[in-house]
């Protein structure tokens, strides 16, 4: 999980202990087991390597949560990114919460970051559409959609957002996503319908008249 040539900044130790003299820490234990990491302690980097074991889990629960965007392989290399970037950002923990919950914020980030990746990997190219009998320019334009479809989707509240993914990139029934979501029917379809009319005031002619 932890990548061994990742080693932390001279600075790290310093800046954490700028922290002393301050306000009352929530967590201490934990502040104190990452100051122990930091200055590469053995017994604490074990310590804080298996509390972490959790990532992989957290990212597929942040998956299911977003409508399951990535794949099985794309959310384990996911939760690899999440690892080296936990371990790079070790020097912001301030003990405000515990080290699995502070952890959870980067799977969710890291989560939505690699959904737009990966989304974006599977629209078509511009030598599939051109392969399919589209002319050039036609083909651009199809591209240039897609990349305007999904930055559109990323501006939605997320609860709305997922149900388009479920029902355009997964193709289920409105009876499929309040399954899935555990939400009735009727929710999915206010959530659906909200949402088309936010993409497409996001989407529709510029210069459209009222």
């Amino acid at each position: 999980m932890w990548p061994s040539d990742q080693s932390p900044e001279p600075t790290i130790v310093p800046h954490l202990e700028s922290l002393e003299g301050g306000g009352t820490v929530a967590h201490p234990a934990d502040l104190g087991l990452v100051r122990a990491v930091l200055a590469q302690e053995p017994r604490a980097v074990e310590q804080f390597t298996a509390r972490m074991k959790c990532l992989p889990r957290y990212v597929a629960v942040c998956n299911a949560r977003a409508g399951r965007p990535l794949r099985a392989e794309e959310a384990e290399d996911t939760a690899q990114d999440v690892a080296i970037l936990v371990w790079r950002k070790l020097s912001l923990y301030r003990g405000d919460a515990t080290l699995e919950t502070w952890a959870f914020r980067f799977c969710d980030l890291e989560l939505r970051n690699a959904a737009r990746k990966a989304l974006m990997r599977r629209a078509p190219s511009v030598e599939d559409l051109a392969e399919r009998g589209m002319v050039l320019p036609a083909a651009m334009a199809a591209v240039d959609e897609a990349e305007l479809v999904h930055a559109a989707l990323a501006r939605l509240p997320a609860d709305e957002a997922m149900v388009m993914r479920l029902k355009h990139f997964e193709g289920l029934t409105f009876d499929e996503i309040g399954t899935r979501q555990a939400i009735s029917p009727n929710t999915v379809k206010t959530r659906y319908y909200r949402a088309l009319a936010a993409m497409r005031a996001q989407l529709g002619p510029k210069n459209e008249e009222p």
